[in-house]
């Protein structure tokens, strides 16, 4: 195996699985709530390849010591200088912990389990010697038989001579002395050009390939091609995840960016003041004389006309958890909407995704803060999300024409995704006080029922943020707004907005009226005509 990735060292950062973009980030939050992993913690990552995964969480966490184990040189040198690395080791699992003691608060293997020979001795060698007393031990790996990818079939039949099942590493790890041992599945919908995959299977991109020679490879992708007619494969991809704990102790809390990773969305967070929430809610009420007197595009962009809330949009609290949450220190906003419930007041939103209609690629280069400007609580029509319905992808919107003429539905469209209801999954309330906010993924599952208070208000401001190379599928260039790091108009796919001096003046006005126009004529070019209670995400 040492031969196979001193190979493929130089090639490896370029495959899917290991390719920056909304997958790792998965990966990252999953491994970071399994490991439980926190500021201050020494984690080993062992069998670590180059170490950027690893350097990833620590930056995703901050404050955390990382030591590489890794048996191939050529791996560990592809990985560079990375600043997150504090030790580099050149040596197998078994070796490493082998050697005079080291403790570490938390142990990775990732994908490299199947390489080892005695595990059961390995694991406990790892619990006696390199763990602290309250340590976890966390695998990550494949499945043996459950698995989706576009294989040819010896390559199947590889695979699952060489892959460990889950029931397997449990047994091992609790035979080691472990006093926890807990396993679960995650999956995330993938896509990918065939001829991309293609190429990744001739590089032997994963150890399975390198039981082929070249000719035997040849064939099999020649299998694949045929197995496979579209341009496009679309397949689900399953990591195993057993977390093994030295003792039993309650779970920390794990970062915001971890937590949307694994869940679609979080909260409640406090972003700022209840007094600073009161005081930007009262300068609405004079701007729309109230608030919920504001209709159609005057709801939305808001941060075009009114200064205090182009402040809000840079605020740090959000754009720091913004560009965690994102990946990229460069976030922009690309819209702002203004969401109000009256007392009392049957309007609602049905289950939906705000990806259906957005046109933002890719999905999860966007992220909606909402912030609340009063109370939210329950009674009040809070948000309510279905966990983990962003790993699901794109899911069919049906319009319901009872709720759209009765205008009771919030939504642009009356759109609601049929499957939805709390009768076939359970979704979570996320109530707020006024200055807290919640933070969704845009394919995250997520409706909100009526204003049932007699005399409650329900106003926050939903801000998009979005990363700053995200694109919009439309036929008109839009405007987005620089809420933190850098953008240049000219490599990227959005003009620029102009901050507000103010509050509503002409200038602003006409700025504002160039950005609804350019996002309204993409928004419904394939919806005939236009809504007019005005288009509304959430």
């Amino acid at each position: 195996m040492k031969t196979h990735y001193a190979a493929v060292a130089t090639r490896y950062s370029s495959a899917m699985f290991y390719a920056e973009g909304p997958f790792k980030q998965w990966q990252v939050g999953c491994l970071i709530r399994a490991l439980e992993l926190a500021r201050g913690h020494r984690l080993a990552d062992v069998g670590g390849g180059s170490g950027v995964f690893a350097a990833a969480m620590a930056r995703a966490v901050g404050g955390v010591s990382v030591t590489l184990v890794e048996p191939s040189a050529a791996m560990i040198e592809s990985g560079g200088k990375e600043a997150s690395i504090s030790r580099k080791v050149c040596a197998d699992g078994a070796a490493w912990a082998a050697t005079a003691e080291d403790r570490h608060d938390r142990i990775l293997l990732k994908e490299v389990v199947h390489h080892m020979s005695d595990r059961s001795a390995c694991f406990r060698a790892m619990r006696t010697r390199k763990l602290t007393a309250d340590g976890v031990l966390v695998v990550a790996t494949r499945p043996r038989s459950a698995i989706d990818y576009p294989f040819f079939d010896a390559a199947r039949r590889v695979w699952a001579d060489n892959q460990p099942d889950e029931a397997s590493l449990a047994r091992e790890l609790k035979d080691a002395g472990f006093c926890s041992v807990t396993t679960s599945i995650e999956a995330f919908p993938c896509e990918i050009r065939k001829q991309a995959w293609i190429e990744m299977v001739r590089s032997r991109f994963w150890s399975t390939f390198s039981h082929f020679t070249d000719a035997e490879l040849e064939r099999g992708i020649a299998e694949i091609d045929a197995a496979y007619p579209d341009e496009r494969l679309a397949f689900e991809e399953r990591l195993v995840v057993v977390v093994a704990r030295a003792t039993i102790r309650a779970p920390p809390a794990w970062p915001l960016a971890a937590r949307l990773a694994a869940d679609g969305f979080a909260g409640p967070e406090r972003v700022l003041g209840r007094g600073e929430a009161v005081e930007l809610l009262r300068i609405l009420d004079e701007f729309g004389a109230p608030a919920e007197a504001l209709r159609g595009n005057d709801r939305f962009k808001l941060h075009l006309l009114i200064p205090e809330l182009a402040d809000l949009v840079r605020r740090e609290t959000l754009t720091t958890a913004a560009r965690q949450i994102l990946g990229t220190d460069d976030v922009l906003v690309w819209s702002t909407d203004l969401v109000c419930k009256a007392p009392g007041t049957p309007g609602h939103f049905t289950p939906h995704q705000d990806s259906a209609y957005a046109g933002l690629e890719p999905a999860l280069a966007c992220v909606t803060a909402w912030v609340a400007l009063s109370d939210a609580p329950e009674a009040a029509g809070c948000l309510r999300f279905y966990p983990r319905s962003h790993l699901r992808g794109p899911l069919p919107h049906v319009r319901s024409s009872t709720e759209e003429s009765s205008g009771n539905n919030m939504l642009a469209f009356g759109q609601r995704i049929a499957e939805y209801s709390d009768q076939q999954f359970a979704s979570v309330p996320v109530p707020l006080r006024a200055g807290e906010c919640s933070w969704h993924s845009m394919p995250t599952v997520h409706w909100s029922p009526p204003n049932a208070t007699p005399d409650q208000r329900r106003v926050g401001l939903a801000i998009r943020y979005i990363a700053a190379a995200a694109t919009r599928d439309g036929e008109c260039r839009e405007s987005a707004t620089l809420a933190a790091g850098d953008y240049d108009p000219r490599c990227g796919a959005f003009d620029l907005e102009p901050r507000p001096e103010t509050r509503a003046g002409p200038e602003e006005r006409a700025a504002h009226a160039d950005a609804m126009a350019r996002e309204a004529r993409n928004y419904f070019r394939h919806q005939g005509d236009t809504c007019t209670r005005g288009y509304e995400y959430h």
